[in-house]
């Protein structure tokens, strides 16, 4: 069944992951003429050149000839292929050599650093209080979102509304209204799609609530993004994060639904704190952590014999790594767990390159074991991925296809966003699935998000990761000619989390519009800060 089902969906995946990388192109590009080119000509000659809008444009039009019904439509996407091909082999001919925007940008960037410049015209304490305010913004704004997992997303509009005249006056006071990001399309798409999910809902008031809880990661991305100017900052967020983790870690066994699948706690372990408004489900906690974790994993790498209090900085961090990864375990999220461990697999591939061969070697392996005993694989795959409501792959794969039903049903609009629950077995009755059973969302963070916002706001979360790794890898590239280990450290665990998300993401749905999901958006707004920096100064 899942095979059949990945055969269905192929040719519209290709089309939506390629409108998506050509989305992401073009908000680096815009990002870059801003920084750097500041000519439109010279900016659009590189985007036109870039490989990968090239590459985009060549899966589009493989999609379209896929999902053609007739030789019209079929002969439309290969028509279009070929021209692509001819133009890259016309290109290439020629001596040019298409290569990713960045790159090119890397080899014109400044480290001209400007000046901040409050305004003259306000009295001296109410620019310090300004001044003071966005010093600790992140505090301020992180505990405005953490309200939402206390009230309930309630009142969302009153929050929201002082939440804005704070950063207005921030920004009359202080000069300083933002920052220009690689992601400020998507952020700018999804704040359009909002009045539209408010008008295509059936339920309101769930819609309102889950509403509040993306606007706040929303706020909380472009709040460390923006605030993350330089290298002491990211280095306060990046601790001040691994705090957040260590704080989860902590409260964990006594705040989620015990599971006992590998092994027991203890009953003092088990005791239910009663310092959350309802018992966390493990996923959920376990979704959150295993983003938290390559980050305390990079920051044991940023530490330098050379910076001041080495051994309390590395004891620090070994800590938290340590007391995080106990609570993952803890969660005995199975997901979790195989998204950590790519993860962590990921940092060490990018620090260790010499260990790629090994790691190789492991994966053919892997590969002949699973071909040669593919019922035990498909057995060990399915116990992976059963949850305690869903006890099969099969259960799994419905809910899926029943996903991609409302989004080819609801294509630009979604069906509203929350809804899931109430939707869903309404319009596509479950059929293995009992009728008590309550699946509040597609267990797949890029079905839920096309589910929730549609077509339109799948590309844009696609488009948003992949300008995120974009900027990440190149920042790592500048990270590497410059031998600063301690953004290195940083840079990497930033990645590493974004290989989290992505592959939890592939299991569950956590990260999306769910209450504690702002804390995973953080470190997405670290990685574009981080990335920034590497590549707008040394």
């Amino acid at each position: 069944m899942l095979p059949l089902l990945l055969i269905n969906i192929l040719p519209s995946a290709l089309i939506i992951i390629g409108f998506a990388i050509i989305l992401a192109k073009a908000n680096i590009f815009d990002y870059l003429h801003h920084k750097v080119y500041r000519h439109w000509r010279y900016a659009w000659g590189i985007l036109k050149s870039d490989l990968g809008v090239r590459l985009a444009a060549a899966l589009c039009c493989i999609g379209l000839f896929l999902a053609g019904r007739s030789w019209v439509e079929r002969g439309l996407g290969i028509s279009l292929l070929i021209g692509i091909g001819y133009d890259w082999w016309r290109v290439t001919k020629q001596g040019q050599q298409l290569s990713p925007s960045l790159d090119k940008y890397l080899n014109h960037s400044s480290s001209n650093v400007a000046t901040t410049k409050y305004p003259s015209y306000f009295p001296p304490i109410l620019i310090n209080f300004g001044i003071l305010l966005e010093r600790f913004r992140p505090i301020w704004v992180g505990m405005w979102a953490l309200a939402f997992v206390f009230t309930e997303g309630r009142d969302f509009l009153d929050a929201l509304g002082s939440l804005a005249i704070v950063w207005i006056f921030i920004g009359v006071t202080t000069g300083q209204w933002g920052r220009r990001l690689p992601g400020d399309w998507c952020l700018a798409i999804w704040l359009l799609l909002i009045p539209v999910t408010l008008k295509m809902t059936v339920v309101p008031v769930l819609t309102h609530v889950y509403l509040s809880y993306f606007m706040a990661q929303i706020v909380v991305f472009y709040t460390v993004a923006i605030w993350a100017r330089d290298k002491r900052r990211i280095m306060l967020m990046s601790w001040g994060l691994m705090g957040v983790a260590v704080a989860l870690a902590v409260l964990t066994p006594g705040s989620i639904q015990q599971k006992q699948l590998f092994f027991h706690l203890p009953t003092l372990l088990r005791t239910p704190l009663f310092l959350l408004p309802r018992v966390i489900n493990p996923n959920v906690m376990g979704g959150i952590l295993v983003v938290l974790l390559p980050l305390s994993f990079g920051l044991v790498l940023a530490q330098q014999k050379q910076l001041p209090l080495y051994w309390i900085r590395l004891i620090l961090a070994l800590t938290g790594v340590i007391m995080v990864l106990a609570g993952l375990l803890v969660t005995q999220s199975r997901g979790a767990y195989a998204a950590g461990i790519l993860s962590l697999l990921t940092i060490v591939l990018l620090r260790w390159p010499q260990a790629r061969k090994l790691v190789i070697g492991a994966l053919i392996g892997l590969i002949l074991v699973g071909f040669f005993w593919y019922d035990s694989l498909l057995v060990f795959i399915t116990e992976i991925l059963n949850t305690d409501a869903i006890t099969s792959l099969d259960e799994r794969v419905e809910i899926w296809s029943h996903a991609i039903y409302a989004i080819q049903d609801f294509p630009l609009t979604g069906i509203g966003m929350g809804t899931f629950s109430r939707v869903i077995p309404f319009l596509y009755p479950y059929v293995l699935l009992p009728s008590t059973t309550g699946i509040a969302h597609a267990h797949n963070l890029f079905l839920q998000a096309g589910v929730d916002l549609g077509i339109p706001g799948l590309i844009t979360f696609l488009a948003l990761f992949f300008s995120l790794a974009t900027i990440g890898f190149a920042a790592w590239r500048r990270r590497q000619k410059t031998l600063n280990s301690e953004m290195q450290g940083v840079i990497l665990g930033c990645l590493g989390a974004l290989v989290a998300m992505l592959v939890h993401g592939m299991l569950d749905a956590v990260t999306w519009n769910f209450k504690p999901a702002f804390v995973v958006w953080a470190v997405l707004g670290l990685l574009s800060a981080v990335g920034q920096l590497a590549i707008e100064r040394d």
